[in-house]
């Protein structure tokens, strides 16, 4: 008897013993940083990011690459044309290899239905650095969501979040936040959609000091006069968002 209950104990440690290395596995292979270098005609861009960007969300994050990578290639030859003829120009081009960072990171909220892409880049041609921050959001069926989603009154709501954005920034007085401010107003991108409301993640060293986070959160109770839409909050409390009708639906598509 005492054997038996031995045994079956010795089989339960072992069983777990299995269950964590796969877990050990499964969480180092998630975290495994993938790191490709794209030399173009006149630049070079080194991608970093993870094996879940490249695995379960491959085609997208290629698509992020190449455009990333074609555009500084294209604006860098447009930069040449510019200053060709600048005395210091051509010591400058042999001195410099125009380079790119892209930095991806994959956010997934599998209870939400969606997934945002983080893009940092940061470009450094000649006398000129550029750093900068992208953000898509999806569908976990790879459907694009996009601001004018997300509320039923979408102006309204950019407009809330211009406000917020401005008036987090506007101590540090920079001629930038006010062209951001409008720009949030007519276009508003560089969010990532939370439990309970919106994150801006927002270009570093523009419209605040260097060691300045420049992430803003706007709650849905901020939001709460636009109509947030209770099928991209679906953790929110109910009484903070809106169900939409097909026809309403229709209009926002």
């Amino acid at each position: 008897m005492f054997n038996q209950i031995r045994f079956k104990l010795a089989s339960k440690l072992l069983m777990c013993f299995i269950l964590f290395l796969s877990l050990n596995v499964q969480s180092n292979a998630a975290d495994k940083e993938y790191t490709r270098v794209i030399e173009s005609g006149n630049t070079v861009t080194t991608v970093r990011t993870d094996s879940v960007c490249m695995s379960k969300f491959a085609d997208f994050c290629e698509l992020i690459i190449g455009f990333n990578a074609d555009t500084f290639e294209h604006n860098y030859i447009s930069y040449i044309i510019k200053n060709m003829e600048s005395d210091d120009f051509f010591l400058l081009k042999e001195k410099n290899t125009p380079k790119q960072d892209l930095d991806i990171k994959v956010r997934v909220n599998s209870r939400m239905n969606l997934v945002s892409f983080i893009i940092n880049v940061k470009q450094q041609y000649l006398d000129t650095s550029i750093s900068y921050t992208q953000i898509e959001n999806m569908t976990l069926d790879k459907h694009f969501i996009r601001f004018k989603n997300l509320f039923s009154d979408p102006e309204m709501a950019a407009v809330i979040c211009a406000n917020k954005v401005y008036e987090t920034f506007a101590k540090y007085d920079r001629q930038m936040l006010p062209f951001l401010k409008v720009h949030i107003e007519n276009k508003p991108n560089n969010f990532i959609i939370l439990n309970d409301g919106l994150e801006f993640d927002l270009s570093q060293n523009r419209i605040a000091p260097k060691e300045v986070k420049t992430q803003v959160k706007v709650s849905l109770e901020e939001l709460y006069e636009a109509k947030p839409l209770r099928k991209w909050f679906p953790l929110a409390p109910q009484e903070l968002t809106f169900e939409v009708n097909e026809q309403e639906e229709e209009a926002l598509e």
